[in-house]
């Protein structure tokens, strides 16, 4: 795979999610760092930064992240992923709080930001505001399996039984 050769845009992403479905992360990470040379964008750095999340490399996606959000300080996106990463490691919670407000300040209906935000208020035990989040998702697309989980594990706290059943059920 030769990144000289290869047209930007959907051929790219198209390799990237082959490699990666198929669990070959180094060569995905190799393929990367070559696109890199050829034109710097910033949804390579996030598939990076997946592929870091998915081998449990936290440090590196710290690290990277750490770079990236001075680097594209406006990147709705990169904010989004860093404040989840942040949030699924229990760490710096507040300031993935404020990462994940700027992302809904950009758009109030975009799922993936809607979900991120509560899942932070949920770890940060704000366990009935989260709930408004996640139903808020929920009601736009029922069938979000992390969407599901993260609806499920208030419901258990709030030992709301049948709403969980009701869930399991419609899905």
């Amino acid at each position: 795979l030769k990144p000289n050769r290869i047209k930007f845009g959907r051929n790219v992403n198209l390799i990237i999610n082959h490699l990666k479905r198929k669990k070959r992360y180094d060569e995905t990470i190799s393929f990367l760092q070559d696109m890199f040379r050829h034109k710097e964008d910033v949804s390579f750095y996030l598939e990076l930064c997946y592929i870091y999340i998915m081998q449990k490399n936290g440090q590196k996606v710290e690290d990277l992240m750490t770079v990236l959000e001075k680097k594209y300080p406006e990147s709705v996106e990169l904010k989004n992923l860093y404040a989840y990463f942040l949030a699924m490691e229990n760490r710096k919670l507040q300031h993935a709080l404020k990462l994940s407000e700027f992302t809904l300040s950009r758009d109030r209906e975009n799922l993936a930001y809607i979900d991120t935000y509560g899942y932070i208020l949920f770890k940060l035990g704000n366990i009935e505001e989260a709930l408004s989040f996640f139903e808020k998702a929920y009601h736009k697309n029922p069938f979000d399996s992390e969407i599901i989980e993260h609806l499920v594990d208030c419901y258990q706290i709030k030992n709301r039984t049948e709403k969980i059943l009701q869930i399991y059920k419609y899905a």
